[in-house]
């Protein structure tokens, strides 16, 4: 990611919780030249808006992480931003928590839609934007050989409910049914793990971190940690990974989580 910090990042679903968090975090990072923030909806996104009016570095973005179309405008709009230097660190935030409760009718729909936003869109998203991913570790090769943390890598925000080790409470937590994240979050999982080889020849590290019980629309008001705590934490980590943590499963401090 050329250098202590990435030169480019994008985050998706930052319109709000952690997204709107980690765009706040890396833009007080002087090494980062850009940052792109996707929103399905950028003239709903106030906090992102008045942030873009005070550092010209953040981009935002409209996409839907369900269609293709918005994708490939992103794509091309982010292109034009970044040029030859291609995008350091790609942060797929953006996901959804859907209670369903195994007693109550099947809802295929359901599953579907928590299956296609969790685990297909951030696989769809990244073959999208793996040419922009390999340019820029293309171009930081030539300067640092290394495999390493200096080249580009794709993180995948997960969840502790998509530990199969973990899974000691089944599918209620609380008054929520968490099947559907669980089922989505494990393959979300398997995915990662997957192009962290496929992509290890072109020096694109991949990994994912686990938040924690953060304060956020899904997290509620209960949790433990607030959106800037684990944004901080998480950002830090993201700074250290290097060979080593490629397809790895973390905590946000960078300790592996049970698959």
């Amino acid at each position: 990611m050329a250098g202590a910090h990435p030169e480019s990042v994008m985050i998706t679903g930052a319109g709000r919780g952690l997204g709107l968090g980690f765009v706040r975090e890396f833009l007080k990072l002087p090494g980062v030249q850009h940052c792109f923030a996707t929103v399905r909806d950028k003239s709903r996104a106030t906090e992102l808006n008045a942030l873009a009016s005070s550092d010209d570095r953040l981009t935002i973005v409209e996409m839907d992480v369900q269609k293709d179309d918005t994708i490939a405008r992103a794509f091309d709009q982010i292109k034009t931003c970044v040029g030859d230097g291609g995008l350091s660190l790609l942060i797929h935030n953006a996901g959804v928590l859907i209670n369903y409760p195994i007693e109550e009718p099947s809802d295929r729909g359901r599953l579907h839609e928590i299956l296609d936003i969790n685990t297909v869109a951030p696989l769809v998203i990244t073959q999208k934007f793996l040419p922009l991913l390999r340019c820029a570790a293309d171009r930081v090769k030539k300067h640092n050989p290394s495999f390493s943390r200096a080249r580009s890598a794709v993180i995948f925000i997960n969840s502790a409910t998509g530990s199969l080790a973990d899974n000691k409470m089944g599918s209620r937590i609380g008054e929520f049914h968490t099947i559907g994240s669980r089922m989505s979050k494990a393959a979300q999982n398997q995915v990662m793990r997957t192009l962290a080889v496929d992509l290890r020849p072109d020096g694109i590290l991949c990994c994912s971190l686990v938040p924690g019980w953060v304060k956020t629309d899904m997290g509620g008001d209960d949790a433990t940690t607030t959106v800037e705590e684990a944004c901080t934490e998480m950002v830090a980590t993201m700074l250290k990974i290097d060979e080593s943590h490629t397809g790895a499963y973390l905590r946000r401090n960078g300790e592996q989580f049970p698959f």
